[in-house]
């Protein structure tokens, strides 16, 4: 797919513009190719006029990426686990076992361990 050929691309440290034309108006799609290496992004069923636009803002050295909620690309898998997930994690990188964390937080290991398989 799109994706391994990006990554291919991005391996190799080739020196390529990738402008990425896609029927998925998915944001997780678009996330990838620009952490992949694309350079431009728009839609199969694109206005003629916007795709010519595209190619020649990628070629040009620039980058293209379709209009979209800023706050959807700056989502983060941090950002998406709950508040006891990411104390967990905090104490998890200070060294802490299971059974410490249980103590220290005042709840079961059954529920630390559940928690930590979430992540």
């Amino acid at each position: 797919d799109g994706a391994d050929i990006l990554a291919e691309v991005q391996s190799r440290k080739l020196d390529v513009r990738i402008t990425v034309f896609s029927n998925d108006h998915d944001i997780g799609i678009l996330k990838q190719c620009v952490r992949l290496g694309a350079q431009g992004y728009c839609f199969q069923f694109d206005d003629p006029p916007i795709i010519f636009e595209t190619i020649l803002a990628v070629a040009h050295g620039r980058i293209c990426i379709p209009y979209i909620d800023i706050n959807k690309v700056n989502d983060t898998p941090l950002a998406q686990l709950t508040v006891r997930e990411r104390e967990l994690l905090a104490v998890l990188s200070d060294g802490w076992t299971n059974l410490q964390i249980a103590t220290r937080t005042g709840i079961s290991e059954n529920t630390v361990k559940y928690h930590l398989k979430n992540l």
